[in-house]
């Protein structure tokens, strides 16, 4: 990603896209100049992602999905079918979650 950077000189800004859950990870991103961090599954799980982290609530954050909160969520079961298609790793809760998920991206994941 820095290269990217290096690479574009500041004429644009850059977002990093995919595999960032944590404050921390987004942080981390952050501070190596990344201007922007996209959030695309943490928004789904949780939608107060963002407030969270601002307001300090960081330990109230929702990393998993218990399939009981998808309808409280707006999140209908086309679209979770369809997020499982895609493999997205969506963190449900009673199912084993991917392996090295960090390392070992499923077919939309990313890397920052």
């Amino acid at each position: 990603m820095l290269h990217i950077k290096e690479a574009v000189n500041g004429r644009v800004p850059l977002i990093s896209v995919g595999s960032i859950e944590t404050p921390a990870q987004a942080e981390e991103v952050m501070d190596a100049g990344i201007e922007f961090v996209a959030l695309g599954r943490e928004s789904i799980r949780e939608p107060q992602w963002v407030q969270k982290v601002e307001a300090g609530q960081e330990d109230t954050i929702r990393y998993t999905l218990d399939k009981n909160d998808m309808e409280e969520l707006g999140i209908n079961p086309a679209f979770a079918n369809f997020l499982g298609m895609l493999g997205a790793d969506m963190h449900f809760v009673g199912e084993e979650d991917k392996q090295n998920f960090g390392e070992e991206l499923g077919s939309i994941e990313g890397n920052y």
